[in-house]
């Protein structure tokens, strides 16, 4: 039996997702040791593959969750920003990737908020300070720091995604 009236093939999907996404994230650890230039495609084109990816979950698993709707939204349009604006200098991918992690301390707290009466609840309060922390190094005073930092910042989040996503498909049967 499946919780909340969510597709029967939840499980199945959020593996998907998560998966995805422990990849990308992995995947940006390891390109994000490359110059500025090369951080932006990285960290944009990561983005915007984890929102295609969260869009097609979304639409597969859950259609009528606004808030599952604006985290991809939130990394497809992150995602375009990084590729159509890059940053001349680390600082400015910082203060950017600040920003994303701001608005993503938010929508995730809405989404811990929201499965709150799930176990995987805690998980998403986890990304959520996870990417608080972050946001805060960003935006007040790591302007300096190396782009692999960066790069590793944007995979943490990425990775602890994955990983409640992966979790959340294991949790949503009812046990009888």
């Amino acid at each position: 039996m499946i919780k909340d009236g969510l597709s029967s093939d939840y499980e199945s999907k959020s593996r998907w997702v998560g998966s995805s996404f422990l990849i990308i994230g992995s995947i940006t650890v390891i390109y994000a040791l490359f110059s500025v230039l090369a951080l932006n495609s990285v960290i944009g084109m990561a983005l915007l593959i984890a929102g295609g990816i969260a869009t097609y979950g979304t639409a597969k698993i859950n259609l009528t969750s606004p808030i599952s709707w604006m985290k991809s939204l939130h990394l497809l349009l992150f995602g375009l920003f990084f590729l159509l604006y890059p940053a001349n200098d680390t600082a400015g991918i910082v203060v950017c990737v600040g920003r994303f992690f701001l608005l993503e301390t938010i929508l995730t707290l809405v989404l811990a908020y929201v499965v709150q009466e799930r176990p995987t609840a805690i998980f998403w309060v986890v990304n959520a300070v996870v990417c608080a922390f972050i946001a805060y190094l960003s935006l007040l005073g790591l302007q300096n720091i190396s782009e692999a930092v960066v790069g590793v910042f944007v995979a943490i989040a990425l990775i602890i995604n994955g990983s409640a996503l992966l979790y959340s498909g294991r949790t949503i049967y009812i046990r009888p």
